[in-house]
Order: C-alpha cells, then structure tokens, then sequence
C-alpha cells in the first residue's frame, strides 16, 4: 500500500502545519472512518492556530483509535516539536516513520529534531535517505543547506554551496537558492563563480528594484576588482532590499514553507 502526505508548514524553521492526509498499514477494526476524520481535521485545525494542547489530544486520541496510521503519530511528533518536547516528538516520529519509511516530509520533521537538539550530523544523514534522483526533493535540498549556514570553515561552507549548486539547478525558477549560492561563493572568495552566477541572475531575473539593482551592480564591481571584503557588505544590502519583496517570500515558501 502506498502512502500519501500533505504537510501544511507556517513557520520557517518551526513547523506550524501539519500532515494533512495519509494512508496506513492497518486501521483499528473499531474506529468509525467518521471519528478518525474527526480526530484528524480537528486536530490540524488545532495546530494551525497554535492550540498545542488541544492538537496534542486530538492526535493523541487518533493514535489510540487508529495504531496503525502514520498520520496520528507524525503530527503528534509535530506538536511536541513546537511545545520543544524533542524527546517526545523524536519517539512519535520514529514510531510514525516505521509505518511509512519513504516519507521525506516525516524525515523533514525529524531532521528539524535532531538539529535542534545538536546532532546536525544525524539530521543530514536522515536527509541524505530521499535524494534518490540527481537534484532530489527541493525541500529536502534546502533543509540540507539550511544545516551549514552558520559554517565559517572551508568544509561547511562546500557542503552548504554543493546542496544549493543542486537546488539552484532544480529550481531554476526561484531565485532564492540563486542568491543564497552568490553569498556562499563570496564567502568563500570564489569571486569568479559568483560572478558567473549572477550573470545567470540578470538574464533570469532581469528587473530589480532600483535601490537594490545599485548594490548588485557594486557587488559586481567589488568581485571583477577582487575586492572580496567589499563584495560580501554588497551583496548583504543587496539580499536586505530582495528579502523584502514578494518574489523572495514566495521562493521561500515554496523551499521551507511561509514563516
């Protein structure tokens, strides 16, 4: 039996959504179909207006009624995740991805557990599982790169630009991943591939406002003089005036969710 996951995210880096749909390996023979949808709108419901409470005992009970559903422990692991119960959420994750071993979107959740809790190690690796194809699953390639942006040394900052190498290849619509891989080959002073890049963004995206169209043209400048440390201030003001517009929130949302 296949499954099927819808996960509905309202934060950036905490979910606020939830799993909205999915199968089972096996249904409680005495749950009414009734109550378990019941259970299950109620609950996202719940968690989509951040009743944790309340969404933790409509998942609860959902879990009772139906053991054998992934749905109910997945979301209750969301849940406890957003209360930074991470032992809690970590154990009805586990439970949730021994019934449906294929999901990415659970092995999202759980990853954010592991990052949170410093086993960023752990995460990638949980990650690493669904990219069975050349790029791999957007979401996942973002959650990836998301893992070393704080990275300043050398082998951070390559893992950081070689998931977003894939994702911007993957994405070629959306422009975030574009600027993120920019501010990561300056980082680290690859003034000519940065530049490459951006020319790839001008015939992309060819129209900025003109108060930030200023500061990517300074940044070209900056790089095609080698003049690394006046680039990256560039750039930064240049990715200040995009985060604003709604272009960079839609692109955004589609890699992480709205947050």
């Amino acid at each position: 039996m296949k499954f099927k996951y819808q996960i509905v995210l309202f934060l950036l880096l905490v979910f606020t959504g939830g799993i909205s749909s999915c199968g089972s390996k096996k249904t409680a023979e005495q749950a009414r179909p009734e109550d378990l949808l019941s259970l299950r709108s109620l609950g996202l419901a719940y968690l989509e207006d951040n009743k944790l409470e309340e969404a933790e005992a409509q998942f609860s009970r959902l879990v009772a009624l139906a053991p054998g559903e992934a749905l109910g422990y997945a979301n209750l692991g969301l849940v406890y995740l957003r209360m930074s119960r991470f032992p809690e959420a970590e154990q009805r994750l586990n439970e949730a991805l021994k019934l449906t071993p294929e999901s990415p979107d659970i092995r999202l959740i759980l990853a954010k557990v592991y990052e949170l809790t410093g086993r960023a190690a752990q995460a990638e690796e949980l990650l690493l599982g669904p990219l069975n194809s050349s790029h791999g699953d957007r979401k996942t390639l973002f959650s990836l790169s998301e893992l070393y942006l704080n990275s300043e040394d050398d082998e951070g900052l390559a893992r950081r630009g070689e998931y977003l190498q894939r994702l911007a290849e993957s994405a070629s619509g959306n422009i975030v991943p574009q600027l993120y891989l920019i501010d990561n080959l300056i980082r680290r002073g690859d003034a000519k591939g940065a530049m490459q890049q951006m020319d790839i963004v001008r015939q992309r995206f060819p129209e900025f406002q003109p108060e930030a169209a200023g500061f990517f043209d300074q940044t070209y400048r900056n790089l095609r003089t080698g003049n690394i440390a006046e680039a990256t201030t560039s750039f930064m003001i240049f990715q200040n005036f995009l985060k604003l517009t709604t272009g960079f929130q839609a692109g955004v949302q589609e890699l992480a969710g709205p947050g």
